[in-house]
């Protein structure tokens, strides 16, 4: 068995947790050495990106959520997505997607703003991923405090 099969094997479960969790809930037991394990996954998903990010932090999140992670779902934009898990996770907050192509926010993303209760919202990137008229629109939402995030590129 080669260096590279076994750390797959190793890494295996884990990767299995992670690519479950992105689609929804993986909850794993294990008993006993010779036991088997048990996984219920849960499917959450929508007829786009913005309207599946939107389902998930309203599952998630079924209390509402104060702070809202906002970033482009965008090709040219995804890892602004990407970098703000860590915020995301810090504040306890989801993360919903916007794209750049049209000057209002999703209706998904707009929807789950509101149902969720969001009072500040942290967007990431320029004004190339997220545009001033989708900043704008979220005072009409409820969103009290919008707070840019970003620097001079995506590093």
């Amino acid at each position: 068995m080669t260096t590279a099969t076994k750390r797959l094997r190793r890494s295996g479960l884990a990767g299995l947790a992670a690519l479950a969790t992105v689609g929804g809930a993986l909850v794993v037991t294990a008993g006993s050495a010779g036991a088997t394990s048990t996984a219920t996954i849960t499917n959450i998903a929508g007829a786009n990106r913005y309207e599946t990010a939107a389902k998930l932090a309203t599952t998630t999140f079924p209390s509402g959520a104060a702070n809202v992670i906002l970033a482009s779902g965008d090709a040219a934009h995804f890892p602004d997505a990407l970098a703000g898990n860590y915020l995301a996770g810090q504040l306890g907050a989801p993360i919903l997607l916007t794209t750049n192509s049209t000057s209002t926010l999703p209706a998904e993303t707009a929807a789950a703003i509101k149902t969720l209760g969001a009072t500040t919202v942290y967007v990431l990137g320029d004004t190339k991923a997220v545009p001033q008229s989708q900043r704008d629109q979220l005072a009409s939402l409820g969103v009290t405090t919008v707070t840019p995030v970003g620097g001079a590129d995506r590093f």
